[in-house]
């Protein structure tokens, strides 16, 4: 069941799942009730279970958290040359030297958008602005299964509000600070 509800199911709302981001809460709840549904399927819930711990039982972020993600991730890789060329592009980094307090770091400068709406959602725009929210150890991975861990660890307690279940993704990512 868990097979057939990736394919059909999560792959699809995983595919260009970047263009979510800044959604009108009305086209955004619309695929968050597909993503409940087969979160319900999979735990054979009954239909009026809330599904926001079937989410956490499952390990899936709501589906703006997992565009979120998607950006982040897509940043992690254009910043160390795993992305496409024309993502790393829209990335102006620069290094953090001396400023307060902080012990180095990749900064990506968020351009002034003078258009709102449309030009909000871009890469360029939104990639930093999620980038500099993450914590600096974030920024500092060298492996692309531990920054997805340090991600899903930042993510998880903001979309569901609990700090339990960062224990979990540790355990589940094998991750030793």
């Amino acid at each position: 069941m868990t097979t057939v509800t990736d394919a059909l199911v999560t792959s699809h709302l995983d595919y260009c799942n970047v263009l979510y981001m800044g959604l009108p809460l009305k086209s955004a709840r619309k695929l968050q009730v597909v993503q409940n549904a087969a979160a319900r399927l999979l735990t054979e819930a009954k239909y009026r279970d809330h599904a926001s711990p079937l989410q956490q039982q499952l390990h899936w972020l709501p589906i703006c958290f997992q565009a979120q993600f998607k950006v982040l991730v897509m940043n992690y890789k254009a910043l160390h040359g795993m992305g496409a060329d024309y993502l790393k592009d829209c990335l102006i980094s620069y290094e953090l030297a001396h400023l307060m307090r902080s012990s180095g770091g990749v900064y990506l400068p968020v351009p002034s958008s003078c258009l709102a709406g449309m030009q909000e959602r871009t890469f360029s725009v939104v990639g930093p602005r999620l980038w500099n929210t993450l914590p600096k150890e974030a920024w500092f991975t060298f492996s692309l299964l531990s920054f997805h861990c340090l991600v899903k660890m930042f993510l998880f307690p903001e979309a569901f509000n609990t700090l339990l279940l960062i224990m979990e993704v540790l355990v589940i990512c094998d991750f030793r600070p």
